[in-house]
């Protein structure tokens, strides 16, 4: 999906894949900085170690749904976020987790992003 604001251009890109281990990926890029996802939503996949560092998940197996931001200072997209969780203002129950069309219409909500439909 292409995604426009008043400065920049966003990919987000919607990724299923995999036959022996489903995958669910929604993943927030920048144009210029492509290559650097800013935000990558882990719906379906597997688990994630967090690396050792200052951060409420340090060091912990992160399992699926979990959310990675490029706004942790030194890491990176490097910590996954759990989102089965009370992190703020995006969770996903284990219900949700059923229908990927609402997992991607939080996930949108969570971006900030208007869907015009026609």
């Amino acid at each position: 999906m292409n995604l426009k604001s008043n400065n920049y251009v966003f990919f987000l890109d919607l990724n299923r894949k995999g036959h022996k281990r489903p995958k669910c990926t929604f993943q927030l890029r920048e144009k210029r900085n492509k290559e650097l996802p800013l935000v990558r939503i882990d719906i379906i996949g597997r688990p994630h170690q967090n690396p050792d560092g200052d951060f409420k998940w340090v060091k912990q197996v992160v399992k699926c749904p979990h959310l990675h931001r490029a706004d942790f200072p030194k890491y990176g997209t490097h910590v996954a976020v759990p989102l089965l969780k009370d992190n703020g203002n995006f969770k996903l129950s284990e219900q949700d987790l059923n229908n990927l069309i609402l997992c991607l219409k939080k996930a949108l909500k969570f971006l900030n992003v208007e869907v015009a439909l026609l």
